[in-house]
C-alpha cells in the first residue's frame, strides 16, 4: 500500500497557515497545518513521509535547535524555509539539513509547488548556487 506523501505546515498566522494548506490541496498534495513547532512536534505522524514548510523567522526556535530537535525525535524530512529577507541564513546548509530549499517571501505558486514536487523526488539534485537549495 503507497502512502501519499504529505506537507506538513507551521506557521503561526492562521491566514497565511489555511492559505498556504488551501494551495496545497488545490495543487493535490495531502497537507497537515501546525500553529507552532512544538505542536509539530506532539502532532506529527512518523509514519507519513513528505516534506516541511516552516518560516525561517519565526518558528520559535533557532534554525539550529529546530534541526537538534529534529534528529533528536529522528525525524528526517526535506524542509522549504520561507523567509521575509534576502539575507542569507548561515545556518541553513545541506550539512546541517539534509534535502531542503530557501524561498523568500511573498513566496511565488508556481515556484512553491515546483519546489514541493522536487523535494518529494529523492533522486533529485537541488543544489542551487551557493549551496543553497533550489527548485
Amino acid at each position: 500500500m503507497n502512502v501519499q506523501p504529505c506537507v506538513y505546515i507551521i506557521e503561526d498566522d492562521d491566514a497565511v497557515r489555511d492559505s498556504l494548506g488551501m494551495l496545497i490541496e488545490s495543487a493535490g498534495f495531502a497537507q497537515k497545518s501546525f500553529h507552532s513547532v512544538e505542536h509539530f512536534f506532539t502532532a506529527h505522524d512518523l509514519g507519513t513521509p513528505g516534506c516541511l514548510i516552516l518560516d525561517a523567522n519565526d518558528s520559535g526556535l533557532t534554525n539550529l535547535e529546530f534541526r537538534d530537535e529534529l534528529k533528536q525525535r529522528h525525524i528526517r524530512v526535506p524542509i522549504i524555509f520561507l523567509k521575509s529577507y534576502s539575507a542569507p541564513h548561515k545556518e541553513l546548509s545541506a550539512a546541517n539539513f539534509g534535502r531542503f530549499a530557501v524561498l523568500n517571501k511573498p513566496v511565488q505558486i508556481e515556484e512553491l509547488i515546483k519546489t514541493i514536487q522536487a523535494l518529494l523526488q529523492p533522486e533529485t539534485n537541488l543544489t542551487g548556487q551557493d549551496g543553497i537549495a533550489a527548485p
